[in-house]
């Protein structure tokens, strides 16, 4: 399913997400920690190929991801933001919403989308 060569959609990630029948209740901070790297490390290297502006996270941890933990494990939501230097900062990239709704970064188009996208692959 997933080919870095091509361009990826939100439905796309939204489907592996279903077919690896992952859940809510399987996601802990380290989880979101490891993605947040990997949207780190995806957004430098589209950047170093000058394919996307340069976007990073955010430094202090709480402008980057929040999250709100369910008592029985997992999470209830969570939002993991980046930042555009010098035109914009905290925009959402990825975001699990309190009712079961994953978005990706809603804001940018097709090119600007591909590093959250192949992130959230990894």
């Amino acid at each position: 399913m997933y080919n870095p060569t091509n361009e990826m959609t939100s439905w796309e990630c939204r489907r592996l997400w279903q077919i690896l029948k992952l859940r809510y209740a399987d996601i802990e901070p380290y989880d979101l920690d490891a993605l947040q790297g990997y949207i780190a490390i995806e957004c430098a290297e589209s950047c170093r190929k000058s394919e996307t502006p340069r976007y990073t996270i955010p430094r202090r941890k709480d402008d980057s991801l929040c999250y709100k933990m369910n008592p029985d494990g997992g999470i209830v939501k969570a939002y993991l933001k980046i930042d555009c230097p010098g035109q914009w900062n905290g925009r959402e990239a990825v975001s699990f919403n309190s009712d079961g709704f994953i978005g990706f970064c809603g804001w940018a188009d097709t090119v600007n989308s591909q590093p959250i996208y192949r992130a959230w692959c990894r």
